[in-house]
């Protein structure tokens, strides 16, 4: 690794393989093919390395179709919150509940979040889209106060392209005014991940977002390379 100020920096290569005259004597499409192959390994967490296939060709294809209907999903209504609960082992009480997306397709099937997320932080889309979460969130809360079915909490997952957007305290305040809702009711979730690769930064924005009311929840602590010591020095409520 490499240590910058107090972080420690590891860095990894993927490599995109192309052969000529295998898979074509030009050399702009070899290049775009390497870069497609290279793409692949960056897709895949367990290589480094990748050879081109044709079938590559249909994957970007696909990719490409999804970022245009991904476009008009929102303005269209085609998501819905699905509300996984936090139960108490002990009482079996529902303690909270994660808010988690899903996405209606047109051609009838429910695509859910690893198909879709990734290609809406490429595209940008991640932000309108988180947004969206949190005011559907909101909305849904508070229609379960109205018909009597209490305070549950409902817990958040905040996104890296959404935590470090400019406007990310600006908007939670617009969206929680107007929806009348109490960030006391409310958490937001980051993974350890993102929550260590600007320690001092996201320990600003976690301390904003606590000092509103919100509780703040670290997600897949234990799969990165952060130490508890470190992690005492974020403004964290709960590990998962």
């Amino acid at each position: 690794p490499y240590y910058i100020d107090d972080s420690e920096i590891h860095i990894g290569t993927s490599i995109g393989i192309a052969h000529c005259p295998k898979d074509t004597e030009d050399m702009d499409t070899l290049l775009r093919y390497a870069d497609l192959a290279m793409y692949a390994a960056k897709a895949d967490p367990t290589r480094h390395y990748q050879f081109y296939t044709a079938e590559m060709h249909n994957t970007l294809s696909a990719r490409k179709a999804l970022e245009g209907e991904l476009r008009h999903a929102l303005a269209n209504e085609e998501f819905e919150l699905y509300y996984q609960p936090r139960v108490d082992p002990f009482n079996h009480e529902i303690k909270a509940f994660e808010a988690l997306i899903r996405w209606n397709h047109p051609q009838g099937r429910l695509v859910l979040p690893m198909e879709f997320i990734p290609v809406s932080e490429r595209t940008g889309d991640i932000i309108h889209l988180g947004e969206w979460i949190i005011r559907q969130a909101c909305l849904d809360h508070k229609r379960w106060q109205e018909t009597g079915l209490g305070t549950v909490r409902i817990s958040i997952n905040l996104s890296e392209h959404q935590f470090h957007s400019k406007n990310l305290l600006r908007s939670i305040d617009k969206i929680f005014e107007q929806a009348g809702a109490d960030p006391c009711q409310f958490e937001f979730e980051i993974t350890e991940t993102l929550a260590m690769r600007k320690p001092a930064e996201a320990a600003r924005i976690l301390d904003q977002l606590r000092s509103r009311g919100f509780t703040i929840s670290i997600d897949d602590f234990g799969t990165g390379y952060s130490s508890l010591e470190r992690l005492k020095q974020l403004p964290v409520d709960n590990i998962k």
